[in-house]
Formats: structure tokens, C-alpha cells, sequence
């Protein structure tokens, strides 16, 4: 699973999915040059799908759009068993292109 992309990057974080009493991984998004946090994807239940959740003052290129769509597709698309995303469930994820 591709985590880190030319300007952005993913971790999972304990302190988000126990803030949103989330019961899949919470994966932070961090910019790569200056290591800030720029929002975060969850499981969102009610959509039964991932979103992205960024800080108001986050810009992002089209670039960094095209990564964000592709990590959530690996989410969505991981087996739930995977070493890398044990206990996700498939999920669909639907997106115009850029």
C-alpha cells in the first residue's frame, strides 16, 4: 500500500480514531516538507465509505488531489485480512476526474 506521494504522506494515527471512536485505522495526512498536519481520512458509517477531512486552511494542487483519491482507493480496495490494512472492510469510493 502506497502511503507516501512527491508532496504528501499518510500515518496512521491513535489519537484521531480514538477521538472519533472509530472502529477502522484513522490516517492522518502530513504535508512532506514541513511535517504539518493537513487533515485526516476515516471511515465514515453513515456513507458507509472513507472521507477526507482537511483543516480549513489546507490547499492542495491537483497533484495532491490525484493522491488523496488514490489513497482512499487503496483503503477502499485493501482485503480486510491484508498485513497492511487488517480489519478494513471493502468499501466503495466514487469520484469524478479532475
Amino acid at each position: 500500500m502506497n502511503t507516501k506521494y512527491k508532496h504528501i504522506y499518510f500515518e496512521i494515527d491513535e489519537y484521531w480514531k480514538t477521538t472519533l471512536d472509530s472502529e477502522k485505522d484513522v490516517w492522518v495526512c502530513y504535508d512532506n516538507k514541513t511535517k504539518s498536519e493537513l487533515g485526516y481520512i476515516s471511515w465514515y458509517p453513515s456513507w458507509n465509505q472513507y472521507i477526507a477531512n482537511f483543516n480549513a486552511d489546507a490547499v492542495f494542487s491537483q497533484d495532491c488531489l490525484a493522491n488523496i483519491i488514490d489513497f482512499i482507493k487503496q483503503l477502499s480496495t485493501t482485503p480486510p485480512n491484508s498485513p497492511n490494512q487488517k480489519g478494513l472492510a471493502k468499501a466503495s469510493f466514487k469520484v469524478d476526474q479532475l
